[in-house]
């Protein structure tokens, strides 16, 4: 089952963006819209350099799968959000994930 939730996040997101490193920022910022918190940069700094986190927001901006904003209040950090297509491929999966644990 984990290797075709694995084919489907591939299937769905693309090589580059279903790497760990990726998927797990766009899972947490997944998260994060869906319980109404805005994301910035900094807020992935567990366990990382903050110019790794820095360096893989711009990354994902580039590949279409984020924006990055300036933060309205505070200028120096930047906010993220999902693209609507890179949305739509972490719902596919959770319901195709959901879909393949029923079988």
């Amino acid at each position: 089952m984990l290797l075709r939730v694995d084919e489907a996040i591939e299937k769905s997101l693309g090589r580059q963006l279903a790497t760990r490193p990726n998927l797990l920022t766009l899972l947490e910022l997944y998260l994060a819209e869906l319980e109404q918190r805005t994301m910035f940069a900094s807020c992935f700094l567990v366990g990382e350099t903050p110019s790794n986190v820095h360096r893989r927001s711009i990354r994902l901006a580039e590949l279409g799968a984020l924006t990055r904003q300036q933060g309205k209040d505070d200028h120096r950090r930047v906010d993220l959000k999902l693209t609507p297509s890179t949305r739509s491929a972490i719902e596919n999966i959770l319901d195709a994930a959901r879909f393949l644990s029923q079988r």
